[in-house]
């Protein structure tokens, strides 16, 4: 009986190690390594409040997407270039295959400016970055868009 206990608790306690180890080794990342260790894939973006487009209330963006915008790939790097890469397929053959730009952290690491546009800081993970921007639409409504990119490098 007690080799029972220790052939179930051994693999209960090795599992929890490396799920505190894996979680160490993230956390000790700065949230700028974690950038720029990854090749960023959007997989969802989402839209507060929704709005109208005739017949319903459209609040998943990424539904409305075509296949070429869904491919692309961010990918940030250490001297402050981000480049936006058109992946496999893309929505005008005429467009350059990608194009780079500059980005910065600002107020503590809350908010990434890219060129000129702000984007407020949710989520960096070694896999998940999740980010965040207001769009005024008309003159009285202020939409709040969230974008979610998984890492795929």
């Amino acid at each position: 009986m007690k080799n029972l206990k220790n052939i179930i608790a051994l693999p209960v306690i090795a599992g929890f190690l490396f799920f505190v180890t894996a979680c160490e080794k993230d956390s000790e990342k700065s949230i700028t390594n974690r950038l720029e260790e990854g090749d960023w894939s959007l997989i969802s973006s989402n839209v507060i409040p929704g709005f109208f487009n005739g017949t319903d209330t459209i609040t998943d963006l990424y539904a409305t997407m075509e296949n070429c915008e869904k491919d692309n790939i961010l990918r940030f790097f250490e001297n402050n270039i981000v480049s936006i890469d058109e992946g496999a397929t893309k929505c005008d053959s005429l467009d350059p295959q990608g194009i780079n730009g500059t980005w910065a952290f600002i107020e503590d690491n809350t908010k990434i400016v890219y060129d000129t546009d702000t984007f407020n800081l949710i989520e960096v993970t070694s896999d998940k970055l999740t980010i965040s921007f207001s769009n005024y639409d008309d003159s009285t409504t202020v939409r709040t868009v969230t974008n979610i990119y998984n890492n795929i490098k």
